[in-house]
């Protein structure tokens, strides 16, 4: 029997078909073995602004220019990452700013509501003073911001160095720990 280009053809995709088919084998293994090193956002926003209320009056704003929002994962706590500076201002019932908060970077857990501030921390209050510090925590619930950290205190006429510090968010009503220094500045 003759064959036809058209039945030559036919039978050689056939066999090439049949080849790559039980050639190849699945590897699943792989797959199983894929992993992601660190958290992946659920979100990511860019220069941002959160305001925090309470029975309808402004009791906090945060603005910055990157935020990461991390869902709860595997019994972690639902978090979010803000990067590149935060700016956190706090405000009396009229709206008028109490004290402000800066910091190069901050974690606030969305569940205890405990916001971390790291690197070059700066609080400054409407008396004109200054803290800064390193570490500082703002706890939203009892509205008090600590320190465990060095901690140094600018006001007009003296610089106040210590270690830790406990304060209300206003930085009106605080106590420094460990104080390890007080000096007086001429005018």
């Amino acid at each position: 029997m003759f064959m036809t280009t058209q039945r030559i053809s036919f039978f050689f995709r056939l066999a090439f078909t049949a080849v790559c088919i039980f050639s190849c084998k699945s590897d699943s293994e792989g797959l199983n073995s894929v992993e992601i090193p660190t958290p992946v956002p659920s979100a990511i926003y860019k220069d941002y602004e959160i305001f925090y209320s309470d029975s309808g009056l402004t009791q906090a704003k945060i603005a910055g220019i990157t935020l990461e929002q991390f869902n709860s994962v595997n019994g972690s706590e639902a978090y979010d990452k803000m990067t590149d500076s935060v700016h956190l201002w706090f405000y009396d019932e009229d709206k008028n700013v109490q004290s402000e908060l800066v910091a190069d970077n901050a974690i606030r857990n969305r569940v205890t509501g405990y916001m971390e501030a790291f690197g070059n921390v700066v609080v400054y209050n409407e008396k004109g003073e200054r803290l800064n510090t390193e570490h500082l925590i703002w706890d939203e619930a009892k509205a008090q911001i600590i320190s465990n950290d060095s901690v140094t205190i600018t006001k007009t006429n003296q610089i106040i160095k210590g270690v830790g510090l406990v304060s209300d968010q206003n930085f009106i009503d605080y106590e420094i720990k460990n104080v390890s220094g007080i000096f007086n500045v001429e005018k």
